[in-house]
């Protein structure tokens, strides 16, 4: 079976490569054939050559993508949710502490709510804007030393991590802009497969075995039928 659109870029690849080859041994081994016909396999070898560059480059350039730009992105985003997390822990504790004894002695529940793990383990995109709210209740629990550097701190953390998911958001669509176009090569190169074979077919007709050994067989395998056992 020709390796169909949907098949996957790597599978395409070993289609159109093992066509390419084929072809290429026909110029030199087949000694059955005419001139002409060792001229057919050399410029359908040389036609074919174009679809497999094109799969093979935007396949390289989907996965360098995936793994070095899509991997990093994520991974800040990873980081950023455990660093955003230990930056709100570590405030509400402080908090609780400095205003021990003051007119608002539960004031680092109002601002980070009773629980903290209302934040901290909430949806990983939702946090930043959690503790931009809880940042902006700030102003309403008395000062005490170090406040203003731990606004500072809480606003930079989640500042941060919005942008790494605003980051990562434009990455995907790069990536799937990339993935995009090696699906478009995979179904250009299955598209030249099928109208090569026609044409073999056309040229060498009834010769049907020949003309399948210049295709990789891109069928499922099959499973040999199991015998039956005596019951």
């Amino acid at each position: 079976m020709i390796a169909p659109p949907d098949s996957t870029a790597s599978t395409m690849l070993v289609a159109l490569s093992t066509t390419i080859g084929a072809l290429n041994a026909a110029v030199e081994l087949d000694v059955d054939r005419t001139p002409d016909d060792r001229e057919f396999f050399a410029v359908e070898r040389e036609a074919l050559k174009p679809f497999f560059d094109t799969l093979f480059a935007a396949e390289r350039e989907a996965t360098s993508y995936s793994l070095l730009v899509m991997q990093a992105k994520q991974a800040r985003v990873q980081l950023g949710d455990t660093i955003l997390d230990r930056g709100v822990s570590r405030a509400k504790a402080r908090m609780k502490v400095e205003l021990k004894g003051s007119a608002m002695e539960e004031g680092a529940d109002h601002v980070f709510g009773t629980d903290v793990s209302d934040i901290i383990q909430a949806e990983r995109a939702k946090e930043p804007g959690l503790v931009l709210q809880a940042v902006g209740k700030f102003a309403q629990v008395p000062s005490f030393p170090g406040k203003a550097e731990m606004e500072a701190d809480l606003t930079g953390r989640a500042t941060r991590q919005q942008q790494n998911f605003v980051d990562r958001d434009a990455a995907a669509v790069k990536a799937a802009s990339l993935t995009s176009a090696v699906k478009v090569a995979v179904a250009a190169g299955s598209d030249a497969l099928y109208k090569l074979e026609k044409r073999l077919l056309d040229r060498f007709p009834r010769q049907t075995q020949y003309v399948k050994a210049f295709f990789y067989d891109a069928a499922p395998s099959r499973k040999k039928a199991e015998p039956p056992t005596n019951t």
